[in-house]
């Protein structure tokens, strides 16, 4: 078997119910220049940032959370306190 037939018999990922994948989200809290400073990263950019040593924390959105804006993330997901 070439690789051209073994790759034709690949089937993507599916979401539930047979759907496309879907993207998760996350808020992310990065140290900047001027302190602290909000992110929204896509699990489909995570790939390279999840070593980043600038990372203070990160949460998980929820499908409704994901569309939000970066200044109501920051109220609803603060810095934790001692970071």
């Amino acid at each position: 078997m070439s690789l051209n037939e073994a790759t034709t018999h690949l089937v993507p990922d599916q979401a539930p119910g047979g759907g496309v994948p879907m993207t998760e989200w996350y808020f992310v809290w990065v140290e900047g220049l001027r302190g602290p400073m909000p992110q929204k990263w896509s699990s489909d950019g995570l790939w390279g940032q999840v070593g980043r040593q600038d990372v203070i924390v990160r949460f998980a959105l929820s499908d409704a959370e994901a569309h939000l804006p970066l200044d109501e993330l920051a109220r609803l997901h603060p810095i934790p306190d001692g970071r």
